[in-house]
């Protein structure tokens, strides 16, 4: 008798634990929706070698029957953890109705040094040395933020409202991963930045190797990475929002791109600032505004077997932006 009441028992545990888990999987399916059937960013190229962990979408697409509102208010822990680890996040333009992120080493001081004139008439110049370093801190202080709001029916009506634009500026991975390799490391001796923990590498290809070693252990927590070498896809919310809820991605690297986006985006304001920061850059004999254009230096920096590492390492910002294994300007001479 005492067999079969222990029988009974484990067989009515054994089936209630199963149901149990597929009740939570279905859950879990619906919450989040279907998944995407393309190739997950990052599969490609990075079968083989080291590579930035976690490069997955968040979310694929939007829970059904949920509103974007109840949809931000899930994911609140995490595109707020994302903006506040930004520096500064996505900038807010109430009058132009208009969200702009910039990303660290992707033209963002020039980006930021607009919006600064434009929402806050600060003008400050990202070419004069007194005013480079004065840009960020003043825009981090003073420019308005989606992380400040409070309010995620707000900020989904203004990203789902056809008169609200979200635009994002990004950069060739390459070119930005050695701008702040020169800028920070080469000419700046910036060590403590993370992962280097005072390591002085003595070449760019040493930095991508510490870089490389770093991402083996690095958990989907990518927050204590610097900025400057983040991967681009952890900002801007590309890895929490559909494709379809941006509309303007430039490169900065392709300045018909980036004329675009500025007209696009901002109209005559934009384009008299596009049309300004190139006379300025060519004044100095720069393509660009960039505080550190590392496009000469790929020549002595950069072979193509460090190339394809630096894929490898950012395979995810390589096939989520649509860029190739070079910049376009050393494609063309190659």
């Amino acid at each position: 008798m005492q067999l079969w009441f222990r029988a009974i028992f484990w067989f009515i545990l054994f089936w209630t634990v199963i149901f149990l888990l597929a009740s939570h999987s279905a859950l879990r399916s619906r919450f989040r929706g279907r998944s995407s059937t393309n190739v997950t960013p990052g599969k490609l190229y990075a079968a083989k070698g080291s590579s930035f962990p976690g490069q997955t979408q968040i979310w694929h697409s939007l829970p059904s029957g949920a509103s974007l509102a109840d949809y931000l208010r899930n994911i609140s822990d995490l595109w707020r953890k994302e903006q506040e680890g930004a520096y500064v996040g996505v900038v807010v333009f109430p009058e132009e109705r208009r969200l702009l992120c910039t990303i660290p080493k992707a033209g963002c001081t020039a980006a930021r040094a607009f919006a600064l004139k434009q929402t806050r008439g600060v003008w400050l110049d990202p070419l004069d040395a007194r005013d480079i370093h004065s840009i960020q801190p003043w825009s981090h202080e003073n420019l308005t933020q989606i992380a400040h709001m409070r309010d995620e029916a707000l900020l989904a009506m203004m990203l789902s409202d056809p008169s609200w634009k979200f635009g994002a500026l990004v950069r060739h991975p390459l070119t930005r991963l050695l701008s702040g390799y020169l800028d920070k490391i080469q000419h700046g001796q910036e060590f403590t930045r993370f992962p280097l923990n005072n390591r002085h590498p003595r070449s760019f290809s040493e930095f991508v190797y510490v870089l490389e070693e770093a991402a083996k252990k690095l958990t989907l927590d990518l927050s204590l990475f610097d900025e400057h070498w983040r991967p681009q896809s952890g900002f801007c919310l590309f890895r929490m929002l559909p494709r379809e809820f941006f509309d303007h991605i430039a490169k900065v690297d392709e300045p018909g791109s980036l004329k675009r986006f500025y007209g696009d985006m901002f109209g005559e304001p934009g384009l008299a600032w596009f049309d300004w920061t190139k006379s300025r850059a060519d004044s100095v004999g720069r393509k660009t505004l960039h505080s550190q254009s590392s496009d000469e230096q790929l020549q002595s920096h950069v072979d193509t077997a460090i190339a394809e590492r630096v894929r490898r390492l950012y395979a995810e910002d390589y096939e989520r932006f649509g860029y190739d294994l070079w910049p376009p300007e050393r494609r063309d001479t190659r």
